[in-house]
């Protein structure tokens, strides 16, 4: 806009030779013709400056259905950046440098803000605020790396971003991960009533000259009504001058083949918190997580999806229907109402000696400390069975697995490191290192030294005083030991000892093996094969013949023998553990140590008061790890069966339409020369199979009885860890792992929300968990896909990562592919491991940095998956989003101006946002194979040809999985 003049008219003094003496009074007509040279003045400067140019312009901006919309200005959210060049950060220093150097026109951006209003389907009136977000346009002029940030300073200026998720109202937390129940009741909802106001935005951005420039903008506003059978669909476009430029004119296109929005109040829905979750001033070129997520971290308004939540909800549904009288209710579902009520009392009446008697009682059951005496290899031995028996761990676990003969063949023993001690199911208890996250917090006025923060975690978990401690106070409450002479305490002494022997022990060796190292194996399928013997030689410490018969063969000697091959997880961990054993404790102590910390988690678990604090969550969680094949079938059963069957097929639709174009891919690639590998390839995604956990059938109840069902809260959960382990062990005795009840049992769960990919099954496991937070029925293909089409995607992926490419179609571990072939593989492998093998850097604003230098072997896999899912996705709808079709499944959303393409990318993105900050993730970046999502987006996206061609983004050199399979943009 033109500055605002200063105007002003002066009047004239008389003339000079003008005689004082009049003839004539000529008074009135000077004053009327005075004021009416004054009046015709203003009007021509009126006239002058009025912006005839920008009041054309408002015209030619109208809507698809005719309607027009107008502009007002906004501030802008600076978006964080990195120093990283893989996560295209800028500093504000080279940021100011390029101001001065280009005078590229920056992505325009545009907003709309639907509001609706509706009554929820529980019969309460709430508002529901769709607000959305504004959204930029790309360009198709040469893309550069960077790009001009504007910003408003002073802590009293507010973002428009902030202002704008600050105005979106609970029920917008529907979303990305939304189930589709919620989505389908708010639309139905809302499709009752409605009453849209659609505020549009312009922000005018300028184009960057050596001079200062000035912007002009212009603010109106424009409501309408909108029912269930009129979506009004929203546009606007931004400039620094009058007529839209290059970039707009490409964007306002990029819809042609695809003008018609979709005109469900789903997509409405859909669209809302699409938009409400960005920030657009970020660009997407060099940020994508913040541009498709940086809303929901500032916002007051909007939460971050919970499928965890929304499953322990639907589970209490079902407790809530479990008839308790009616004895033709599944024994196993009464009995899980039964634990689950009798945890939620379990601190309504707190006797703390009643509570330790009882305890006491058990623990006896289980062994007694030895006061004198030699504990040799079989007392050792029955111990560690008893401890196994009872699902702790204190040395090592013993699992089953998928044996290396395939899925055909019975399940194989397998031996890994401990489980951390803590009890079964307080996963982050204080003697576990829970409370370390918090006091090894970040410093929050300098740079940050990741590695120096988890090193600091680790230490802090690994500094066990205050634990043994506790288990001292633990064995002094029992009475462990008797005092008939006065030696108790120096017993409690001792034994305080031989748990401290043994935890430095394990400390010794984590020292050497750490998480990552541990975890690296676990997802590498890093183990070696041992028979009995070669164990026993090994490890003579315990006698392994009767270890593995008491506790996977249930005493059947004839089940286990020398000819069976077990698998050693991380064989050097395990045997450095032991020679740490050997050289720090006698097997008495180490009897004694084991047996105390015991004792100490049921202490702790059941013993101490908790209070109830959020106890139904807790109980909810408690009891699905207690007893996951009750909570299957209770959570299950509050799905619509058919409705469950159709969107079952489709899931199983998208799994085929991507197992289909892989093969083809694999069929044509030329990298692939062998044509009897090829085949092996193509057979083995022809053999692989999703499965989809949904199967209602009660099994035989097993290892618990009518009785039991009086027992109180304590009783059934020491009756519940047996059970646990009695249940999985069974497995070893003539059950194959390929059928569905173990496969819903031992791999994974229908309570779960994450997909997975078992090597040894050539399959994908899609729990109901995740299909009912991540598929929504109903919503275009291109939003499916995205969100689920990428998860199967990123299973079938693992298949042939690292790992599972030894892995052929029956699931045998063999050489699935050629030294040729294998090498082309080693080559992607080599590459991942690189991106991540030197120290990065991410901005996390305010001039702060955080300096990180993971294990980069760790997150190979994933990242290796992560890439490869969303070209493969994208590329089962690439067909359709190029085509004209009036099918909603390919129908834009309404109110946003991007199209299909980008929707189907911010999709993906939006199933990574998150509140948490990229230092919530300090721990998880050291020993989970995921990196934190800010991380994951970015390199998912600016690894992908179709996302950095859909976003006008600059192209990177790097080859991918796609490369192989020679898929052309």
């Amino acid at each position: 806009m033109p500055r605002k003049g200063a105007y002003h008219i002066a009047n004239s003094s008389p003339e000079e030779g003008l005689s004082i003496r009049q003839h004539k009074d000529y008074s009135y007509p000077a004053c009327l013709a005075s004021m009416l040279a004054f009046l015709a003045i203003c009007l021509i400067i009126i006239a002058c400056t009025f912006p005839w140019k920008y009041m054309k312009e408002e015209h030619t901006n109208v809507r698809e259905d005719g309607s027009e919309f107008d502009k007002f200005e906004g501030n802008r959210f600076p978006s964080p950046k990195t120093t990283d060049p893989d996560f295209h950060g800028r500093s504000d220093d080279d940021t100011h440098k390029r101001h001065k150097s280009k005078s590229t026109v920056p992505p325009q951006l545009e907003t709309v803000q639907p509001t609706v209003t509706a009554t929820d389907v529980d019969e309460k009136t709430t508002t529901l605020s769709h607000q959305s977000s504004v959204v930029p346009t790309t360009s198709t002029e040469k893309p550069v790396d960077d790009y001009v940030d504007v910003a408003e300073e002073g802590s009293a200026k507010i973002s428009k971003n902030e202002e704008i998720a600050d105005a979106v109202s609970e029920a917008t937390t529907l979303g990305a991960e939304t189930t589709t129940e919620e989505i389908k009741s708010s639309s139905s909802s809302v499709a009752d009533k409605t009453e849209a106001t659609i505020s549009s935005v312009i922000v005018t951005e300028p184009t960057v000259e050596p001079k200062e420039q000035v912007q002009t903008s212009k603010h109106s506003s424009v409501s309408a009504s909108t029912t269930s059978s009129t979506i009004l669909s929203a546009s606007a476009v931004s400039s620094a001058s009058t007529e839209p430029t290059s970039k707009m004119q490409d964007d306002q296109t990029s819809n042609s083949d695809h003008d018609s929005r979709c005109p469900s109040q789903l997509c409405s829905t859909i669209a809302s918190r699409q938009l409400s979750l960005m920030n657009v001033d970020a660009n997407p070129c060099d940020d994508f997580y913040e541009y498709a997520c940086g809303s929901l971290r500032i916002s007051r308004n909007l939460a971050e999806p919970n499928p965890d939540a929304q499953v322990n909800e639907k589970l209490r549904m079902a407790i809530k229907k479990v008839d308790m009288q009616n004895s033709s209710v599944p024994l196993k579902h009464r009995f899980f109402k039964s634990f689950y009520q009798d945890c939620l009392d379990y601190e309504n009446d707190f006797n703390y000696n009643k509570r330790l008697n009882k305890a006491k009682t058990i623990l006896q059951s289980v062994g007694t400390f030895l006061e004198s005496g030699h504990a040799d290899s079989m007392t050792l031995t029955d111990l560690v069975a008893k401890m196994l028996q009872y699902n702790s761990a204190p040395l090592f676990d013993i699992l089953l697995d998928v044996s290396e003969a395939g899925r055909d063949a019975p399940f194989s023993i397998k031996v890994v490191p401990p489980l951390p001690r803590n009890s079964f199911f307080y996963p982050n208890s204080h003697f576990n290192g829970g409370h370390c996250f918090a006091d090894t917090a970040p410093p929050e006025d300098e740079n940050v030294k990741t590695d120096t923060l988890y090193e600091k975690y680790a230490e802090c978990k690994n500094n066990e005083g205050s634990y043994i401690d506790s288990v001292g106070k633990a064995l002094r409450e029992f009475g462990a030991f008797s005092d008939d002479q006065g030696k108790a305490a120096e017993w409690v002494t001792a034994t305080k000892v031989g748990v401290e022997e043994l935890l430095r022990s394990k400390i010794l060796t984590s020292a050497q093996y750490t998480e990552a190292n541990i975890r690296i194996d676990a997802v590498s399928k890093g183990y070696e094969m041992f028979t009995i013997n070669e164990l026993q030689n090994q490890y003579s410490m315990l006698n392994w013949t009767a270890l593995l018969t008491k506790v996977v063969a249930a005493n059947n000697s004839t089940l286990i023998n020398d000819k069976i091959a077990i698998q050693v997880y991380s064989k050097s961990y395990i045997t450095e553990l032991f020679n740490q054993l050997d050289i720090n404790s006698g097997e008495t102590a180490l009897y004694n140590a084991i047996l105390a910390m015991f004792w100490h988690m049921l202490y702790t678990d059941f013993v101490v008061a908790k209070g109830n604090c959020d106890r139904p969550n807790f109980c909810t969680f408690a009891a699905q790890r207690f007893m996951d094949d009750a909570a299957s079938s209770l959570y299950l059963s509050e799905f619509d069966s058919a409705a469950m069957t159709t969107i079952h097929a489709q899931v199983r639709e998208m799994f085929d339409k991507e197992t289909t174009l892989l093969a083809t891919r694999i069929r044509h690639s030329p990298q692939i020369k062998d044509e009897t590998e090829k085949d092996k390839l193509i057979e083995k995604l022809e053999n692989m199979r999703i499965e989809i956990s949904g199967n209602r059938k009660q099994t035989a109840e097993i290892y618990i009885v009518e009785k039991d069902l009086e027992e109180d809260y304590f009783s059934k959960a020491i009756r519940l860890l047996k059970r646990r382990r009695q249940r999985m062990y069974s497995d070893y005795r003539g059950r194959k792992p390929d059928k569905p009840s173990q496969i819903w049992s031992h791999f994974s769960l229908p309570t779960l929300t994450n997909a997975n990919a078992v090597y040894g099954l050539n399959a994908v496991l899609v729990p109901q968990g995740l299909i009912a937070n991540k598929y929504i029925q109903g919503a275009p293909e291109y939003i499916n896909m995205g969100i689920l089409g990428t998860i199967i995607a990123h299973e079938i992926i693992h298949h042939f990562d690292s790992t599972g490419i030894d892995y052929n179609a029956d699931g045998k571990r063999s050489t699935a592919v050629t030294t040729q072939n294998e090498n082309i593989f080693q080559d992607l492998t080599t590459q991942l491991e690189q991106q991540f093998s030197f120290q990065k850097s991410y901005n996390l604003g305010n001039g702060r940095f955080a300096d990180f230098n993971i294990h980069s072997e760790l997150s190979q896999n994933e990242r290796f998956a992560d890439i490869a899912a969303i070209d493969v996705a994208y590329e089962v709808i690439k067909k359709g989003l190029e085509h004209e079709s009036e099918d909603e499944s390919y129908m834009n959303l309404p109110y946003v101006n991007y199209n299909q393409s980008k929707s189907f990318f911010l999709a993906h993105a939006q199933m990574f946002c998150t509140k948490k900050e990229f230092l919530d993730f300090r721990v998880k970046l050291y020993e989970g194979e995921h990196l934190p999502p800010q991380i994951r987006v970015d390199m998912i996206m600016r690894n992908s040809r179709y996302f950095l061609k859909t976003f006008a983004c600059p192209p990177r050199k790097t080859q991918s999985f796609q490369d192989i399979l020679q898929i052309d943009d």
